[in-house]
């Protein structure tokens, strides 16, 4: 998403960019609603990671190729980014009590991913980080694809 010229004397509208920036004419919002859409249906960052780079996507910063590898960390974050179910997050700290709480609001910005999705693919994270994670793990998990 970019930032559009304001109308006359009126907020800056976001538009959604819709350039192909892979060779199969993939546009950064595909990527991101696969992506996401993948995580939630458990399949491992790893071979995501591995998936993106083989065909060239350019990483959140704009590279492609040897010089612009997908991390880990950038993939998780896209899961967590409530941006893409068109919402900001701010911290709010209450000055009587001093505590700290996350207020969620809407966004001037369309929506990119479903909020079930977003969340299916957040919880999906959060259950493999504390080693809840429902799935069968074999030996090769994460080293090894099927031939067939």
């Amino acid at each position: 998403m970019r930032k559009g010229d304001p109308d006359e004397g009126s907020r800056p509208t976001w538009i959604i960019d819709h350039t192909p920036v892979t060779p199969a004419g993939d546009t950064p919002c595909t990527i991101v609603r696969e992506v996401i859409t993948r995580i939630a249906e458990g399949e491992p960052i790893s071979r995501i990671k591995n998936d993106l780079d083989k065909r060239g996507v350019p990483t959140p910063g704009g590279r492609r190729g040897a010089t612009g590898v997908w991390s880990r960390q950038s993939i998780r974050d896209m899961a967590f980014n409530v941006a893409y179910i068109g919402q900001v997050e701010r911290n709010l700290i209450d000055a009587s009590s001093g505590s700290e709480h996350v207020v969620a609001t809407r966004a001037r910005w369309p929506r990119l991913v479903e909020d079930e999705t977003l969340h299916a693919a957040r919880a999906r994270l959060r259950a493999q980080q504390s080693g809840q994670s429902a799935s069968v793990k074999y030996v090769l998990t994460h080293f090894a694809l099927c031939g067939i």
